[in-house]
């Protein structure tokens, strides 16, 4: 079998991540299938793949969904003529006996797997990682039917959560999605033991700086906890508009008990150093974070929303909120009762290791495709 997978970004975040994790899954447990892969240009997957001796081609790979801001009728049309046009030089690359028996997309944010797909009569998967919409402002530059017809007329639709899933049947009237969780390597995530009295307690949010990731919501809390718990810390990890913070009214307040290490490449790191992570967001598809989190032992705080309520038994493997106050109380519950905290870490790493392993994720996808 020969599968050509299209990488809408070259950067190290979670939807590439998870094609690497996937990547890597196949060359192990399935060395007998040929993989390729299109990147846009230079970036953090070129040595990732030599690494695993997996090649690579480079190539324009045009987003056909666009931020709100950017959608005026004109927008929209060279969106997705650029698509077409980036497809249509690509096409003589794999037609004949280089097609490919699938053309992969690892998000729906670039139609350029769709269209080479068509052109080249190669059967295509489209792997769904986000709602779009609601977690990164994006919309189609065709609107709607642009996904409708891209969800009709690829061969498998493939989700990352059943709350996606749910989202591609609603929005997209799109049936028969089937939900393959992310995988992870667990030896990537050590669980680092701390004696009690190394530092003060502390938690952590690890989400770029962007509307729709919660942080007012963790300061309003952590504000509240933090008059209570006046040795407290809290490290804010990621990049983006830090503005986001610093403009918020509680920061004054805020600001000499508060990290902010910008992005953090090896997350454990940041792990080791905390209680309890945060997931706010309003809208998480899945939640690299959060299975990060759970299999290096460490509670999380997950804010009822998307797909973190599948990864998280309240109470069990996690704790789950609504509200700020919702939050501030369990800072509290996990602050006075450090044997829940360890039982809740235990519990989260246990299930994330059977849930989320990289055998299971890579098979549940080749399924698919057989």
């Amino acid at each position: 079998m020969n599968l050509l997978f299209v990488s809408h970004d070259n950067y190290g975040y979670g939807a590439t991540q998870s094609l690497l994790t996937l990547l890597k899954g196949i060359r192990n447990g399935f060395p007998e299938i040929r993989i390729e892969v299109l990147l846009p240009g230079n970036g953090f997957l070129n040595d990732q793949l030599n690494r695993l001796t997996i090649p690579y081609y480079q190539t324009p790979v045009p987003r056909w969904m666009l931020k709100k801001k950017d959608l005026g009728p004109i927008n929209r049309i060279k969106a997705l003529a650029r698509t077409f046009r980036a497809a249509w030089r690509l096409k003589n690359r794999y037609t004949g006996a280089h097609r490919p028996d699938f053309i992969i997309s690892n998000t729906s944010v670039s139609g350029l797997g769709f269209m080479l797909a068509k052109l080249t009569g190669a059967r295509h998967v489209l792997y769904v990682r986000e709602f779009g919409r609601v977690d990164y402002y994006l919309e189609p530059a065709g609107g709607t039917f642009q996904m409708k017809i891209a969800c009709r007329f690829s061969d498998r639709v493939v989700v990352n959560s059943e709350a996606v899933k749910n989202w591609v049947s609603t929005v997209y009237k799109t049936g028969g999605a089937v939900t393959v969780y992310n995988g992870f390597d667990p030896d990537q995530f050590p669980v680092k033991q701390m004696k009690p009295g190394d530092r003060p307690f502390t938690v952590a949010q690890i989400a770029a700086f962007s509307p729709g990731k919660g942080h007012s919501l963790v300061l309003e809390a952590f504000a509240r906890f933090l008059a209570s718990h006046p040795d407290s810390r809290l490290i804010l990890a990621g990049d983006g508009d830090l503005s986001l913070v610093t403009s918020n009214p509680a920061w004054p307040g805020l600001a000499e008990s508060v990290s902010l290490p910008g992005f953090v490449e090896k997350i454990s790191d940041v792990f080791s150093l905390t209680d309890a992570v945060i997931v706010a967001s309003d809208a998480e598809a899945f939640g690299r974070v959060t299975a990060e989190a759970m299999l290096s032992g460490v509670p999380v705080i997950g804010r009822k929303t998307g797909g973190t309520p599948e990864l998280i038994r309240h109470g069990e493997t996690g704790l789950l909120f609504g509200t700020a106050t919702e939050l501030e109380e369990s800072l509290e519950l996990l602050f006075a009762n450090p044997g829940l905290k360890e039982k809740i870490g235990g519990a989260a790493r246990e299930f994330a290791r059977g849930a989320f392993s990289i055998e299971s994720y890579t098979r549940n996808f080749i399924h698919q495709l057989t």
